[in-house]
């Protein structure tokens, strides 16, 4: 199973519309069985399912109703293959994050601090998930500039071409490469996340241990 996990905000600097497109071209180019391969996961702090018609003056509003839609309508057309929801604790992030493909679509965005959670998750676990990050990111932008550009995927910001190529090869990385996909993400998390003296990643308390164990 083939599972990708996006924690951002639902606001325009995020680019989450740009992944949806890129999901939705991603899974019409396969076949229905093909398609239960897969697993496309939301978790967008400011999506409510209750929420009531936008502010038409608001552009924050409106951009969650069209974020809201294209998940509905990816839902409808892809059921029980794409799945949203409105927020996750933060030790959460140890379980759902696990084995999956970590996903930010940043068209403008700064530390994205989720994604280099999870990628620290799946290298101190040797998971072979390499983490998609838009070039639109302040981490992306970062790592790039450091030298780092071939160890992931990282798509051009407000592509969604270039997400769902980034897509596809974070994929055949794990099916045909596991182990150079897994030492690639590690070697991403060493030089550009461990050495950060400026934020706070992920407790080191989760190093090694499975979700049961801790």
């Amino acid at each position: 199973m083939h599972r990708f996990l996006c924690i951002d905000r639902a606001d325009p600097g995020k680019g989450l519309v740009i992944y949806l497109e890129a999901i939705d071209t991603f899974l019409n180019n396969m076949t229905p069985a093909e398609r239960q391969k897969y697993r496309f996961f939301g978790c967008h702090d400011l999506i409510n399912a209750n929420v009531q018609p936008a502010n038409t003056i608001d552009v924050k509003e409106q951009y969650v109703k069209v974020v809201q839609q294209m998940y509905a309508a990816l839902q409808l057309k892809f059921p029980g293959i794409v799945h949203i929801c409105a927020g996750l604790p933060k030790y959460g992030v140890l379980f759902a994050a696990d084995d999956c493909y970590p996903v930010t679509s940043a068209s403008d965005d700064g530390l994205n601090l989720a994604c280099q959670e999870m990628a620290y998750i799946n290298a101190v676990r040797s998971r072979s998930r390499m983490p998609i990050i838009a070039q639109g990111a302040g981490f992306a932008k970062e790592a790039i500039r450091r030298g780092f550009s071939r160890l992931v995927p990282f798509p051009e910001a407000g592509s969604a071409i270039g997400m769902l190529t980034a897509m596809h090869e974070a994929v055949d990385a794990s099916r045909y490469h596991p182990r150079t996909a897994n030492v690639m993400n590690a070697l991403l998390v060493k030089e550009c996340i461990m050495t950060r003296g400026d934020t706070v990643v992920v407790d080191k308390t989760y190093k090694g241990l499975s979700p049961d164990e801790y």
